[in-house]
């Protein structure tokens, strides 16, 4: 998710990007281990750390915008905070930090989101007397979750974003959820304006464009359609702009799936990852026969979520269906696209400008899947 222009609020969806002085890494997390990796922008690896508890399914991670702290998340809705201060990332304790060094929320980490002050706040299923489609508030300082807002069974793992307003919160839940507006206090209290609307997809990813007026969902094949889509929308009344067939769709291969989405600065433009096929090539098939994966850049109008032209290139799919993870992040100097391959055990490093391949990043984690690089 894209993160505000200032210090503060976090909300779950994984990847890290840290500071080290004034050195900004990318943080990757492994979707086959415990392991979160932190890098360099240039590519160099500064090293790794075990995170405990870390879900097999949901891989939330977010770097606070100064670069400081990073906030990963874990089995039975356990959040780690971890210090990126170090040259290597190093797993926050109350008595090597001064602070805690997790807390436990009411619900399940799928995805994470920042504002201002300092909150996190979570969506996902939530557990005992808050279980079904739940958002909560965390002030990060003393790790106390703040406020829950439960939606009740309005679907299962959620994806949100806050605004650079620091007050608008965007949140969806797959399993026939609506896309919401929700507003945040300063103390973390959380208010459900009522706007809202019903996605022809299953949301897997949600995204506020600068400047706090629209915002994009990237959803999984749904009734209304074969195929991943997208959807554009302004953020004041929750009306739907524009609803678009992304590049897997037009795919052969099986089971498409959309994942990611990623606005550039000026909100000009955004980016979407999809993906479909087998991250595996079948015995006796040429390499990538098994699937493919789709990165888009496409033209955004930030004030009224009106969509322009479209690119494309390939790469390989990600490795599952995935909610609430950024596979891809744009660098703080909006130079260079990270785009994470687990089936290759690589990060590639693309042009934002035409998607040509610049590079890549290997040795990190294992199945490295979701990334982020912090605030801009």
């Amino acid at each position: 998710m894209r993160r505000s222009p200032t210090v503060s609020l976090l909300f779950f969806a994984c990847f890290l990007f840290v500071a080290c002085g004034s050195q900004k890494v990318v943080l990757v997390v492994s979707d086959d281990t415990y392991d979160v990796a932190a890098f360099q922008l240039d590519g160099t690896i500064q090293g790794t750390e075990l995170i405990p508890k870390m879900q097999s399914t949901d891989r939330a991670l977010l770097v606070q915008d100064d670069g400081e702290v990073g906030y990963v998340g874990g089995r039975s809705g356990t959040l780690f905070a971890v210090d990126l201060t170090t040259s290597s990332p190093t797993l926050k304790t109350g008595s090597s930090s001064g602070q805690p060094g997790f807390v436990t929320l009411s619900n399940e980490i799928t995805d994470i989101a920042q504002a201002n002050p300092i909150l996190l706040v979570t969506a996902g299923p939530g557990e005992g007397s808050n279980r079904g489609a739940t958002v909560s508030s965390v002030l990060s300082g003393p790790m106390n979750e703040a406020d829950v807002l439960n939606f009740g069974p309005a679907g299962t793992s959620g994806t949100i974003d806050v605004c650079d307003d620091q007050s608008t919160v965007l949140v969806a839940f797959r399993g026939g959820g609506k896309v919401r507006n929700l507003t945040v206090g300063p103390q973390g209290s959380l208010t459900d304006t009522g706007a809202s609307f019903q996605p022809p997809l299953a949301p897997t990813e949600i995204e506020c464009a600068p400047g706090s007026q629209a915002g994009i969902v990237v959803g999984t094949q749904s009734p209304a359609g074969p195929g991943p889509k997208a959807q554009t929308f302004t953020t004041a009344n929750m009306n739907v702009v524009e609803t678009l067939n992304l590049a897997a769709a037009s795919s052969e291969k099986d089971n498409p799936i959309g994942h990611s989405a990623e606005f550039n600065a000026s909100g000009s433009a955004v980016f979407v990852f999809s993906s479909a096929g087998s991250p595996t090539t079948p015995p006796g098939r040429p390499v990538g026969a098994g699937g493919s994966g789709f990165v888009e850049r496409i033209a955004f109008n930030a004030s009224t979520g009106g969509v322009g032209s479209r690119m494309e290139t390939t790469v390989a799919p990600a490795a599952h269906p995935t909610v609430g993870i950024d596979l891809l992040d744009l660098g703080p100097d909006g130079q260079r696209l990270y785009v994470t391959q687990p089936a290759n055990d690589e990060v590639l490093i693309l042009d934002p400008t035409n998607l040509s391949i610049q590079g890549s990043v290997r040795g990190t984690v294992s199945s490295p899947i979701a990334i982020d690089s912090g605030g801009r």
